[in-house]
C-alpha cells in the first residue's frame, strides 16, 4: 500500500505543477484600461506564460481573447467586442496545457467605470496648433513697441507683431495642408509673446485684435469644414493678473489670499514664497480647489464658447486638480455634449477628465528617433506599442504633439524634421 501510494503522488506532481493560480492573474473592473465599454475593449493581465488559451464571457456571448501585449513578467491578454454598457456581466475562462480556470470563481465582473466617449469629429484628425505671434502679421498699427523684425531669430517673450488678422489673411495657406482642426494659442492680455501669463481672460490682447476679428476668423474656419478650439492658461496667471497684484499689495487682508497658493506674506521673489508654474516667479500658480477660483475661470469658458469655439485645450500644468478637471467636463458636457476638451494633465484620460492630452511621452520618443537618433528602429517600435498599448484608443486617436513651448522651438535639419511630420 506504502508503494502504490508514492506512485500515485509521483504521477500527480507534474499535474499540479501546471495548475492555474488564481493570484497569478488579474483583472479591474473599475479601470477603463481593463474594461472599456464605449469601444467593447477588455483587458487581463496574467503571469507571463501562465496561460495559453482565454476567453470572455459577456453576457452569455463568448469571444476568444489574444495577447496584444506583453513584456518581462506578464501577458496581457484582450478582446475587442461590440460596444456595450455598464450593466453588462462578465467573466474569463482560462487554460493551460494541464488546466482550466474560471476567473472569477463566483460571481462576475460588472464594468463601474465612467464612459469615455470624446466627439467622433475629433478621431484621427490633424490638428494644425497656431502660435499667433510669429505666424503672420495682418496689422501693422497694431503691432506692440520694440518688435522684433520678422525673421530674426526669436528672442524668449519678445513680439514680432502676427495677429488675428494675420491668420486670417492666411486661410488659404493653412487650408491648402488640410488640416481638420485649428489650435489657437492663448489669446488673452499678457505682456508676454506667448501670453502664458494672462493679465485678463475677459479681453483679447491688444497687439492681436479684438473680439471681431477673432468672431471673423473663426467663422471662415467654419466655412471651410474646419473646428477650431481655444488654448487656455488656467493653472496660472501672470504677476500683473489684478487678483495677484491685489495679494501683493494687501498680504493677508486681500479677498484674493485664497487664490493662489501663498505661503506667508508680504509676497516675496528671493526667496520665492507662492508656489509657481515652473518654479517660475512670473507664473503664481491658481488654487482650483478654491470654488470661486473654479466658477471664475469655468464662467469666462462659457463666454469664449459663445463666439463658435468646437472646444478648448486646458493649460498648462502637468498636473491639474483632479476636482477642478471634474467640474469643468460635467459643466461643459451637460450643457455642451459635443464639445471637445483637451489638457496638458494626461492623468485623467478616463471618462472623467480631458478627451485627449498633449502626449510629451509620444513626442519625447519621436525626438530620440527621428531627431536625437538614439533610439533603434526596434525599440522605436517597441516604445510605441507599449505606449498605445496602455493608453485607452479613444485617447490614442488624439495624440496632440507639440513643437513648441513658451519658450523653446525644436530645431533640426529640415529632412529629419520632414520626416518627423510625415509619420506623424
Amino acid at each position: 500500500m506504502q508503494r502504490l501510494l508514492g506512485t500515485i503522488i509521483v504521477f500527480l506532481l507534474p499535474q499540479l505543477s501546471n495548475a492555474i493560480d488564481p493570484a497569478d492573474v488579474f483583472h479591474n473592473s473599475n479601470s477603463i484600461f481593463y474594461v472599456n465599454p464605449s469601444v467593447g475593449e477588455i483587458k487581463l493581465k496574467v503571469k507571463k506564460g501562465s496561460i495559453i488559451d482565454a476567453q470572455v464571457i459577456i453576457n452569455s456571448d463568448s469571444a476568444k481573447m489574444e495577447i496584444w501585449y506583453r513584456n518581462g513578467d506578464f501577458d496581457y491578454f484582450a478582446a475587442r467586442l461590440n460596444k456595450f454598457d455598464t450593466t453588462a456581466t462578465y467573466r474569463f475562462i482560462l487554460k493551460n496545457t494541464g488546466d482550466s480556470l474560471i476567473f472569477p470563481a463566483t460571481d462576475e465582473f460588472k464594468p463601474d467605470v465612467p464612459l469615455l466617449t470624446p466627439p467622433a469629429w475629433a478621431f484621427g484628425k490633424i490638428y494644425y496648433s497656431i502660435f499667433i505671434d510669429g505666424f503672420y502679421n495682418g496689422v501693422l498699427t497694431n503691432d506692440p513697441e520694440e518688435k522684433l523684425i520678422w525673421g530674426t531669430k526669436p528672442e524668449k517673450w519678445r513680439s514680432y507683431g502676427g495677429d488675428l488678422k494675420g491668420v486670417l489673411r492666411k486661410i488659404a495657406y493653412i487650408d491648402s495642408f488640410n488640416p481638420d482642426i485649428i489650435i489657437l494659442q492663448p489669446i488673452f492680455s499678457a505682456s508676454s509673446n506667448h501670453k502664458f501669463n494672462p493679465k485678463d481672460y475677459a479681453s483679447i490682447d491688444s497687439c492681436f485684435g479684438d473680439t471681431m476679428d477673432l468672431k471673423n476668423l473663426i467663422d471662415e474656419v467654419h466655412k471651410r469644414d474646419k473646428k477650431i478650439i481655444l488654448s487656455v492658461i488656467f493653472t496660472h496667471t501672470g504677476i500683473d493678473f489684478p487678483a495677484f497684484v491685489d495679494v501683493v499689495k494687501k498680504g493677508k487682508e486681500s479677498k484674493y489670499i485664497e487664490w493662489y497658493f501663498i505661503k506667508s506674506t508680504p509676497i516675496t521673489t528671493s526667496p520665492l514664497n507662492y508656489e509657481c508654474w515652473r518654479s517660475d516667479s512670473r507664473f503664481p500658480k491658481l488654487n482650483l480647489r478654491n470654488p470661486q477660483v473654479a466658477n471664475y475661470l469655468i464662467g469666462f469658458l462659457e463666454y469664449w464658447k459663445h463666439f463658435g469655439f468646437d472646444g478648448f485645450y486646458i493649460g498648462e500644468d502637468e498636473k491639474i486638480d483632479a476636482d477642478f478637471i471634474l467640474t469643468l467636463r460635467t459643466h461643459l458636457k451637460t450643457k455642451y455634449p459635443d464639445i471637445l476638451l483637451l489638457g496638458s494633465d494626461v492623468r485623467f484620460l478616463d471618462g472623467n477628465g480631458f478627451d485627449g492630452s498633449t502626449n510629451r511621452n509620444f513626442l519625447d520618443i519621436l525626438m530620440k528617433y527621428f531627431v536625437k537618433n538614439t533610439l533603434t528602429t526596434s525599440d522605436f517600435d517597441n516604445l510605441l506599442q507599449k505606449m498605445f498599448f496602455f493608453n485607452a484608443p479613444q485617447v490614442n486617436c488624439m495624440n496632440l504633439i507639440s513643437l513648441s513651448d513658451y519658450d523653446k522651438r525644436i530645431l533640426g535639419e529640415a529632412d529629419i524634421i520632414k520626416n518627423l511630420y510625415a509619420f506623424i
